[in-house]
């Protein structure tokens, strides 16, 4: 099969949505099939050159022509076109696809809505992004099949308006979160002194809930010795910063700026819990990669990720913005092993999510629309 996928962002810009295409890409490679990437930022197959998108700079806008990727669709004799992001390469992707008459699946990964009511800015910042949700909307009941992480998050976009959404878990490769790795050399580049250690990766933004961990983590140091890191990079991190400060814990909490990715697996390993107290998240890779190394995941019970933690079985889940019950889970944690509740949560992950497992599911789909 020949496939092409359409993504704003590809690796190794740092973001869920590219790490996840370059598995993706990989393992589709490996089962034999032909993949082409279209992106505007990352080494893609086709990069194009592209501006800064204004609400996040980290994301790029392309300029490109549709009729080169119509040539390179029709040259190349591409069966399928999975668009990843509805912007200006997913609108390109579908436009191309049509015109040479190649069916089309989308795959909505993000629900823009919910993260722009965090967004720090002017109320019409709030309202060029429900614009865009409305366009991402239109371009995605256009494709011939949509897909998302999880049923909740599909529930809600039908809700909101989408055709009929069919539930695809996304997936990770298990392997490398599997292999026994030593991390003795980030206790010494980060100069961690406490035996107990507490994770958090991604986007430092509102919307992921990183001022309830810090101000949970501030409540459970009063019964616990540990230590919080945070990793990651985005606009929220000064006033991350100043948060620690003010409540005098900066011993405690270190800011690890953007991780590399052969550090996650060393990090997921010395870390006894990684949490992820967001609201906007559809689904929540770093809790899927903290399942697959044998740490313990903790989230906040909203968005996708009650889907992928079962509350006490495979982990623990908390309300959103309740620090209350989040600095007791910290410290129940801190107590007791949870041997049992780490293998079922590995098992489910290697079943479930992982990669090849994934893109079994969507090859699937592919099929199903050739026929």
């Amino acid at each position: 099969m020949r496939i092409a996928l359409f993504s704003e962002t590809y690796w190794p810009v740092p973001d869920g949505v590219a790490r996840f295409l370059y598995d993706f890409k990989k393992e589709l490679l490996r089962m034999g099939d032909s993949v082409f990437v279209f992106t505007a930022a990352g080494d893609g197959d086709f990069t194009f050159p592209a501006l800064h998108f204004v609400l996040y700079p980290q994301y790029k806008v392309a300029v490109m022509r549709t009729s080169f990727i119509e040539k390179v669709l029709r040259n190349y004799e591409v069966d399928i076109v999975h668009i990843h992001t509805p912007f200006s390469i997913g609108t390109a992707g579908y436009i191309a696809a049509r015109r040479v008459g190649i069916p089309v699946i989308g795959t909505v990964h993000t629900n823009f809505l919910r993260m722009a009511e965090s967004l720090q800015g002017s109320r019409y910042l709030y309202q060029f992004v429900k614009l865009l949700w409305k366009f991402s909307k239109k371009l995605y009941n256009r494709c011939d099949r949509v897909t998302a992480p999880t049923s909740l998050f599909s529930e809600e976009l039908m809700k909101m308006g989408y055709k009929k959404v069919y539930p695809t878990p996304l997936g990770i490769d298990i392997d490398k979160f599997q292999k026994d790795v030593s991390y003795k050399d980030i206790i010494n580049k980060y100069d961690i002194e406490e035996e107990l250690v507490y994770l958090y990766l991604g986007r430092l933004t509102l919307d992921k809930g990183i001022h309830h961990l810090i101000r949970a983590f501030k409540i459970a140091l009063s019964k616990i010795d540990a230590c919080l890191l945070i990793g990651g990079k985005g606009p929220y991190f000064e006033k991350l910063v100043n948060l620690t400060n003010n409540l005098k814990i900066e011993k405690n909490v270190k800011f690890l700026g953007y991780v590399k990715e052969e550090d996650k697996p060393k990090l997921m390993k010395l870390s006894k819990a990684v949490i992820l107290p967001s609201k906007a998240d559809t689904l929540g890779i770093v809790l899927l990669e903290a399942m697959a190394s044998g740490s313990i995941a903790i989230g906040a019970n909203k968005g996708g990720i009650p889907e992928v933690i079962r509350d006490g079985e495979t982990g623990f889940l908390f309300e959103y913005g309740d620090i209350d019950k989040l600095s007791k889970i910290l410290v129940e944690v801190a107590k007791n092993d949870y041997g049992e509740l780490k293998e079922r949560a590995y098992h489910e992950v290697k079943k479930k999510y992982s990669i090849k497992a994934c893109v079994e599911r969507f090859k699937g789909h592919y099929l199903s629309l050739l026929r």
